[in-house]
């Protein structure tokens, strides 16, 4: 297990005790220092838990927040599901204040709950468009299917945006699938020019879909406004937009006997796979022979592209680390980032998972998700900031890592990741309450930059 001090400090108007804590403890910090949590926010603790439903007694209430995007007027707002009668999940929106409390003028409480289909329909990505509107996109049930789900909401109440879709939702469905049937879009981006791009998976093939701003098909991207491919062959939850308009799928792809890749496709703005990039259109990471798998891309100001995931040192979930790779505008693993292009960041010796990755202006790259202490009992909120060589940065939080426990329960998880104009970082997740038999809160921090 690795050990490193984590400054806790109890302050009124004036400092009045301090006092050194394992990492491992996930003690919480309210400095004015980088990777602390920002008092301002919540009651005091930096931390928001929201009971989306009013019901939080079942251990299959699992309201979470999988995407966070700030608003320009510094609102934020989180999406994912939250739980009905009869354990069926529905899209969520919530909107906060910048001080944490919910947002009235949003769906009357705060909160707009979204209903595509009778079965379970999740959210896992939100995004604005430049005009301020909200864009979600998630899974839909679909019989005995699932599909993507997007829906569009209007900015001053959240409202649906009835010029999106049919009633400000569509859904795409990519055909009947042999293996599972099922299609599932994990992320979203806005174009420039307000077109939306939406990704995930089919069965084993990764899945892009490209929508006109009224939510129709874009019939000039791919085959009817849908590409896929069996290249990536593990589940493809990312999407990130190049400024000349291609785009990137992260995922996994098996190269190898012994298990996934880190992989990166790239689409031409026509659908088409580009491939000067990489090898004929992919760019691949192995870490150290297992399992790694992509979950969070983005874009720097020099057109690197940097992808965050999971990446195994062994073939146990035990090993499973942050990691990071960075690749050239070509495609080809960046020899000045880490080691070889690759860096992998092992919290507590234990399960590691990284969500979601930003790219601050600066250049420093923050990942988060959740880790689990050493006892493997107990998960954290995670955060890690790294220069931009790759090394941990030792002015954020305990040596380049912060871990906050959300709740008194035994699992935290962190799905989403935005950063304010002041730089503060928002992360949201889910967290549970301390009685096993008892349900999870959608969960938001935020921490000083």
């Amino acid at each position: 297990m690795k050990t490193s001090s984590v400054i806790f400090v109890l302050a009124l108007s004036a400092l009045l005790s301090c006092f050194a804590l394992s990492v491992a403890t996930a003690a919480d910090c309210y400095l004015l220092s980088p990777g602390c949590l920002d008092a301002t926010f919540g009651t005091g603790t930096g931390k928001v838990l929201i009971n989306t439903d009013g019901n939080i007694s079942s251990s299959l209430d699992l309201d979470s927040a999988k995407g966070v995007a700030i608003q320009a007027d510094g609102k934020i707002l989180a999406a994912g599901e939250t739980t009905l009668p009869g354990n069926i999940y529905k899209f969520v929106v919530v909107r906060v204040n910048a001080d944490g409390s919910l947002d009235p003028t949003f769906g009357g409480t705060g909160m707009v709950t979204t209903s595509f289909s009778s079965g379970s329909d999740r959210a896992y990505a939100v995004a604005l468009q430049s005009d301020g509107k909200i864009v979600v996109a998630g899974t839909a049930s679909a019989g005995s299917r699932i599909i993507f789900a997007v829906a569009r909401y209007n900015q001053l109440d959240g409202s649906l945006d009835a010029t999106f879709g049919s009633g400000g939702k569509t859904t795409v469905s990519f055909g009947s699938n042999p293996q599972t049937g099922d299609t599932e879009a994990r992320s979203i981006a806005i174009q420039p020019d307000g077109k939306i791009v939406v990704a995930g998976f089919t069965g084993s093939s990764g899945a892009l879909a490209r929508l006109n701003s009224n939510g129709s098909l874009d019939t000039s991207f791919g085959g009817g406004g849908k590409v896929t491919s069996s290249i990536l062959g593990g589940p493809t939850v990312a999407v990130a937009l190049q400024p000349d308009g291609k785009m990137l799928l992260g995922g996994s792809t098996s190269t190898r006997k012994a298990g996934l890749n880190f992989a990166v496709l790239r689409y031409n703005a026509n659908g088409t796979v580009d491939t000067a990039f990489g090898s004929a259109g992919l760019a691949t990471a192995d870490f150290a022979g297992f399992d790694d798998r992509v979950r969070a891309l983005a874009v720097d100001a020099n057109n690197n592209i940097v992808a965050a995931g999971y990446a195994r040192t062994s073939s146990g979930a035990v090993s499973s680390n942050f990691g990071v790779a960075r690749f050239s505008p070509s495609g080809v693993l960046d020899s000045t980032f880490g080691t070889g292009g690759r860096v992998v960041t092992d919290v507590f010796g234990n399960w590691d998972d990284c969500y979601a990755l930003v790219i601050e202006a600066n250049g420093k790259i923050i990942a988060d998700g959740f880790s689990y202490g050493a006892s493997g009992v107990q998960s954290y909120f995670t955060i890690v900031r790294y220069n931009t060589n790759g090394t941990l940065d030792g002015n954020f939080g305990a040596g380049g890592i912060v871990t906050t426990n959300m709740a008194s329960g035994p699992d935290n998880f962190a799905y989403g990741l935005a950063i304010e104009s002041d730089g503060k970082i928002v992360a949201g997740g889910t967290a549970d309450t301390p009685n096993s038999n008892s349900g999870f809160y959608l969960a938001l921090a935020r921490y000083f930059p």
